[in-house]
């Protein structure tokens, strides 16, 4: 079982007035959630919170959900749950728990924005993912209320044809498409006091600055590297800085203009040694060094006090919870933090040489002490993680997350699946072999971990290879899986996808990035000026001659990542014939223009009229799925025209949904869930088999590794049962496998309570 560690971050308060420097208007946002869940909380299983934080808050508690079903119970210091709420998938909800320390649960990993991102404004943060990277391809964020001018959300690319979308996380709406190269940003400007999503096929990062105080992003995926993309503004005239802290002697550092590409600042920095530049002014800047450092943007480089900010501090691992810190600070507050026992802190100002503080803490104990202007070394000998702010409001940052600390974090984006030939032959049945890398972000060896290769959503089960099985994957390695198929008919239409850990096996801090996909032939939907992105079911499931929906839309939106208007904007959309158009609505949609950087969006009511029937509308190597293609051509007087491809799959009923997966099953095989759930220590589980086969049943705890077999040979067909005992195991989730003759056909969780 994994150790799911303590997180404790306090925040003082203190007295605010107006226009101290790194302060606002104060402005205020009624509270703020958007959730459309409607599982009860009964529903969840005391068993199932497993994924844990504790702060102290100024006054906002914002949580942010990326599954569905996700459980969320508040509890304040002395464990009274104070409030809860239950969100779906890119759901989010704004407690205003009032000042205080809380521990916030989750059945599902998550993220947590605190301070008073909602109550106040002027501040700055970048968004981190469930396992706390600032890289990903699946960001849920929040831009903080309007004060003064020249306040940005941006979004940064890290590889060459990053394809991004950002949207409104309430209503869906797309505020920008586009194609970024590494080095490369999306600015967006009047996004104030809203909550948005950042979708990308390779991993970005996203900022949203309001003021200074936050730390950059390496191009490595956490706070800490050689290359960092970042941006120093200027709001309320105050200087911004970029600050570089080295961890290594010898340690070499450019700083560059990345939009003039001028050099800023150059030089060597030995270790503890801190480099400064004062900003005064929208800047886009780049660090290279050639040993790792980290980077922020915060008032030590032209402020010594009397500046409002909060940074969560980072470590030489650049996960802001180590052992580690180099920390340069104006005059204000500093509190640390243990998450272990027998915990030896020491605190050293490396400007006097003095040690501010020694001590021995244990997990959930903190320290306070009043910074002066100078640059702290902080050495623990177990993790540590640490907060410095100053004014005690006007401050806001995604807490580290704890629970990640002990988990993997398999991930799969469409960067990392390619063709080869990289040109994929539009001719049907050319071959062409699927190159798919998976990688383990996390900080836990994974083991048998699942791949699969499909054409087509995952959901209609089309799949294009046999599940392969990776033994292991340690911490920071990655493996290549390779299918080898024919290019299909209409290849244009054909979208690839890659998913691991399909039958959630394997418990991680991030499961959102566990499935990529790519158009096997490139596509111009985001291409500029005018970028279209879609949105419409990709499956529908055909079930004795009837259809899951016969009436579904197909939304647009066109964004215009153009300096100028596009002009005399037409979209066009051509079906097949089983498909029509409903309520009399034209298949033609016409705009005078559209104003650069901005977004029209539209939709087109569907009618399922019969079953396709063309004779490209089965899909080549299945016998069971047939698929409806579609094409929306977009154009404008000033801009180049553009087909969007598109199909939705019919999948015939042949598959048998258990506990929420869909898998392609003999027929009639049953099973039902454990009884006892949860059980102590004994539980059965029933089946039956519709044929004489080899049953393999196999036990596995949160980390993936098998704990128990259950059966391994051949059985009869008819009705089984078997028994699970773990007097021998902790407490916890366990998942039981059942693979016949060869095929995984179910996995059951069972929560074991002692």
């Amino acid at each position: 079982m994994k150790k799911f560690l303590f997180l404790s971050i306090i925040l003082f308060s203190g007295i605010l007035w107006a226009q101290v420097p790194g302060s606002g208007s104060g402005s205020s946002l009624d509270q703020v959630s958007f959730s459309k869940a409607s599982r009860s909380m009964a529903a969840v299983q005391s068993g199932d919170f497993i994924y844990s934080t504790s702060t102290y808050t100024f006054n906002d508690i914002v949580v942010f959900s990326y599954f569905d079903n996700s459980a969320f119970k508040v509890f304040d210091a002395s464990g009274v749950a104070v409030d809860s709420v239950m969100l779906n998938k890119d759901e989010f909800y704004s407690f205003k728990p009032g000042k205080g320390s809380y521990r916030v649960d989750c059945n599902n990993s998550f993220t947590v924005l605190i301070g008073d991102p909602i109550t106040r404004s002027v501040m700055g943060f970048f968004a981190v993912d469930e396992s706390g990277s600032p890289l990903s391809t699946h960001i849920n964020t929040f831009m903080p209320a309007n004060d003064f001018p020249n306040e940005h959300f941006i979004v940064f690319a890290y590889h060459d044809g990053t394809e991004l979308v950002v949207k409104n996380l309430t209503d869906s709406t797309t505020i920008a498409a586009v194609i970024l190269n590494r080095g490369e940003h999306l600015e967006i400007n009047d996004v104030n006091s809203k909550f948005l999503q950042v979708s990308a096929g390779k991993p970005v990062s996203a900022l949203s600055y309001t003021d200074q105080g936050y730390y950059i992003p390496s191009d490595n995926g956490t706070f800490a590297g050689t290359n960092f993309y970042g941006f120093s503004g200027y709001v309320g005239n105050w200087s911004n800085g970029v600050v570089i802290s080295a961890y290594q002697d010898s340690t070499i550092y450019l700083l560059t203009n990345t939009e003039t590409g001028d050099t800023l600042m150059a030089d060597t920095l030995n270790y503890g040694e801190v480099a400064s530049y004062a900003v005064s002014g929208d800047l886009y800047w780049q660090v290279q060094t050639n040993k790792n450092v980290t980077v922020s943007n915060t008032p030590y480089a032209a402020w010594t006090g009397s500046y409002f900010y909060l940074t969560r501090q980072i470590d030489e691992s650049g996960e802001g919870i180590g052992r580690h810190f180099i920390m340069p600070v104006i005059y204000g507050d500093t509190d640390i933090y243990s998450f272990a026992d027998n915990n030896t802190v020491m605190v050293i100002d490396l400007a006097s040489g003095d040690t501010v503080y020694t001590e021995m803490l244990n997990r959930g104990d903190h320290f306070y002490f009043g910074s002066a202007n100078t640059v702290y070394n902080v050495i623990a000998t177990e993790n540590i993680s640490v907060i410095t702010s100053n004014g005690a409001s006007y401050g806001a940052d995604f807490v580290p997350l704890n629970f990640a600390i002990g988990l993997p974090d398999l991930a799969i984006s469409g960067g990392d699946i390619d063709f080869d030939p990289d040109t994929v032959s539009a001719t049907p049945g050319t071959p062409v072999t699927i190159n798919a890398t998976v990688h383990n972000y996390g900080f836990e060896t994974a083991y048998e971990v699942s791949v699969q290769f499909y054409d087509g959503r995952p959901e209609a089960n089309n799949a294009i290879s046999t599940f392969f099985i990776i033994d292991s994957l340690a911490p920071g390695a990655s493996k290549t899986l390779s299918v080898d198929w024919l290019t299909p008919d209409l290849p244009e239409y054909h979208e690839i996808y890659v998913v691991v850990d399909q039958h959630d096996y394997i418990v991680e801090s991030n499961e959102s990035n566990n499935t990529g996909s790519r158009f096997l032939i490139a596509n111009k939907d985001l291409l500029p000026p005018l970028a279209v992105v879609v949105n419409a079911p990709g499956t529908v499931i055909l079930d004795n001659d009837t259809l899951s929906f016969t009436d579904f839309d197909i939304e647009v939106s066109i964004y215009n990542s153009g300096d100028v208007a596009a002009d005399s904007v037409l979209a066009s959309l051509r079906l097949p014939l089983e498909l029509s158009i409903r309520d009399s609505v034209d298949s033609l949609m016409t705009f005078d223009s559209i104003s650069a950087k901005n977004t029209v969006k539209f939709f087109w009511p569907i009618h399922i009229d019969g079953f396709p029937s063309s004779t490209f509308s089965k899909i080549s190597g299945s016998d069971d799925i047939l698929a409806y293609f579609y094409t929306i051509t977009v154009s404008a007087s000033n801009a180049e025209t553009k087909d969007v491809n598109r199909m939705l799959l019919v999948k015939d009923n042949s598959i048998v949904g258990i506990n929420g997966e869909e898998f392609t099953l003999p027929e009639n095989f049953e099973v039902a869930q454990n009884y006892p759930n949860p059980f102590n220590p004994v539980t059965r589980i029933d089946y039956a088999l519709p044929q004489a086969g080899h049953m393999l049943i196999r036990v596995f705890d949160l980390s993936g590794r098998k704990v128990a077999e259950l059966q391994n040979g051949n059985q009869t067909a008819g009705r089984h049962s078997v028994s699970f005992n773990g007097k021998d195991l902790s407490s916890g989730i366990y998942f039981m496998q059942l693979n016949f003759n060869g095929r995984d056909v179910a996995v059951l969780r069972m929560t074991l309570l002692k």
